[in-house]
């Protein structure tokens, strides 16, 4: 591990996890998480083995400071968000209960797929059959993983009333508290800040593109960026280059667009 502080208001401190010494125990952790929580991994590519492998190796980090740095009177928590990091609450759940275990979905595996494949995911919610369509998509592991963390933690959470309705009846459980999403005021720049800040970015942003393409751009061009999971409907990916279609048909646009 490395320790360090992030780069943050508050400089919360953190732990850097590297799980690629667990890459050999591969096998003998989707057999622990099978045999204590009948976890299905049988399916899962390096897309489900990775994240597997990084959730159960801070599930022992978390072990471990508690064991050596905390009293028996401490009261500790362990939060871990989606899918990728559910293996460290089920370690924990199972080789050190005294840890509580908090396991927050912002959207499920299925939801996801639902509604990247252009199925009505919200209309239908209550007719589909989670399992199912699970292996129909072909995301078996992710959604047994996700399904059984929902289960055996001491606090499911999710971040808005629509994703505890999709949790209720593809997870089959429901959350206990629902922790909206959002930003601290001083997220954002204010004043000169914000202008400099701006300039700064939008000169690295027009670097990047040169080097990437491998030409000057033309002066002031129109920057058009995107960002968020590889998720072509999910994300807007495909709105975003229909637009992009259409600025470059726009005559009175006198920019060039990037």
């Amino acid at each position: 591990v490395r320790v360090g502080h992030w780069r943050i208001v508050g400089r919360p401190q953190v732990i850097l996890v590297d799980f690629s010494s667990l890459i050999p125990r591969k096998d003998d952790i989707l057999k622990f998480l099978w045999e204590s929580y009948r976890v299905d991994s049988i399916s899962g590519q390096w897309d489900y083995i990775e994240p597997v492998l990084f959730g159960y190796a801070a599930g022992l980090v978390v072990a471990s400071y508690v064991e050596t740095f905390c009293k028996s009177a401490n009261r500790v928590a362990a939060h871990f968000h989606e899918w990728m990091t559910a293996a460290g609450g089920l370690y924990l759940r199972r080789e050190s209960p005294y840890v509580a275990t908090l396991f927050t979905t912002h959207a499920t595996v299925l939801g996801r797929s639902i509604a990247g494949n252009g199925m009505p995911l919200y209309r239908d919610l209550t007719t589909y059959n989670a399992d199912d369509l699970a292996r129909r998509f072909g995301v078996t592991a992710k959604h047994s993983i996700e399904k059984k963390a929902a289960a055996n933690s001491d606090a499911f959470l999710t971040v808005s009333g629509i994703t505890a309705t999709e949790c209720r009846y593809l997870l089959g459980h429901e959350v206990d508290v629902v922790t909206p999403n959002g930003f601290e005021d001083d997220f954002v720049w204010q004043d000169d800040d914000y202008r400099i800040k701006r300039e700064e970015a939008r000169a690295a942003l027009i670097a990047v593109a040169e080097a990437c393409l491998g030409r000057k751009l033309q002066d002031n061009p129109l920057i058009v960026g995107t960002s968020g999971r590889y998720e072509f409907r999910n994300k807007g990916l495909d709105v975003l280059l229909e637009g992009m279609k259409r600025l470059a048909g726009l005559e009175r646009l006198d920019r060039e667009v990037v």
